[in-house]
């Protein structure tokens, strides 16, 4: 199913004077079907790097990608962790990236919210919101 294409609004204004305009607001409308990446989630969101444990996103790809990237940010934008994905990670299907909330150099994460991005280069990428929890 394409939803994609034009959509119109007619709008026709009349005053008390019987005065009338017309204005046409043209939209381009674009599926999100085409999108390659579906269902990118982490389980368990939120978890501990306290108690050693791990995350794993999932997500699914519609079609083969040639190069991707899983990116986490903290929430001023600092890159702290990253993981380029290997061909195994770009094919058609479900697959799964395990995350110990550490960043790139081993340092354990403390408790806060950090943004993953699972990033395709080819203009499609998913963000999702982590939650790390140390108590």
């Amino acid at each position: 199913n394409d939803d994609s294409g034009e959509l119109i609004y007619r709008i026709t204004l009349l005053d008390n004077a019987q005065n009338k305009s017309i204005t046409d607001f043209i939209y381009t409308l674009q599926s999100d079907n085409n999108s390659s990446i579906d269902n990118f989630l982490n389980y368990p969101n939120p978890f501990s790097t306290k108690n050693n444990e791990l995350t794993t996103f999932r997500y699914s790809l519609a079609e083969n990608e040639k190069s991707g990237e899983l990116i986490i940010y903290d929430i001023s934008g600092k890159l702290i962790y990253s993981k380029k994905l290997d061909v195994n990670n770009l094919a058609i299907g479900t697959h799964m990236i395990y995350w110990d909330g550490k960043t790139n150099t081993g340092y354990k994460l403390g408790s806060g919210v950090y943004y993953a991005i699972l990033d395709l280069y080819s203009n499609k990428s998913k963000v999702l919101k982590v939650a790390i929890i140390n108590d």
